[in-house]
């Protein structure tokens, strides 16, 4: 609608200006447009005080953030210190709490033992295995043929079975 008002030779403002003498300040406040400034003046001081407030907030959350992460690795050390003394106090408990250290098999494979260790870093390493993009699986494939190749050359010419074997024979 502007626009046609325009096209036919209707000047408007969109401002509204107040007809008459503008009231200037003085002293200090001399040259300050009290007509265009003072409505301005309200969202200033609502800018700087919540500036202020952002800024006292960030650092009472750093100080906050610093508080906490000394209670959490406080808490941890007590914790070490108090497990440390118990266990000082009563070897005992070390003892009987780590024999055994893995529970022995129980005669089938992958039941306990070092057969169930063995099986179960098989089923992680291939469920984590599994989460690889697809471009990092010739990269994995190459490294993993090279430390096939190192491992059996070197195990070939430094096993004490075969050693043995040989002088043996």
């Amino acid at each position: 609608m502007a626009f046609r008002l325009r096209a036919n030779g209707v000047k408007f403002s969109l401002a509204r200006r107040r007809e008459g003498a503008k009231w200037k300040g003085a002293g200090l406040l001399r040259g300050f447009d009290f007509d265009s400034e003072i409505p301005r003046l309200p969202a200033f001081v609502v800018v700087c005080l919540a500036a202020a407030v952002l800024v006292v907030g960030v650092r009472e959350s750093a100080n906050v953030k610093v508080v906490v992460v000394v209670i959490k690795v406080a808490t941890a050390l007590i914790f070490i210190a108090l497990a440390v003394g118990v266990l000082w106090k009563n070897p005992q408990v070390a003892a009987t709490n780590w024999h055994p250290f893995i529970p022995e098999n129980t005669g089938r494979f992958g039941d306990f033992g070092w057969s169930g260790v063995a099986l179960l870093g098989v089923v992680i390493s291939l469920g984590l295995m599994a989460t690889l993009p697809w471009d990092t699986w010739p990269r994995l494939l190459a490294w993993l043929l090279l430390g096939f190749v190192i491992y059996f050359s070197y195990s070939r010419h430094h096993s004490r079975a075969a050693n043995a074997a040989q002088e043996s024979t």
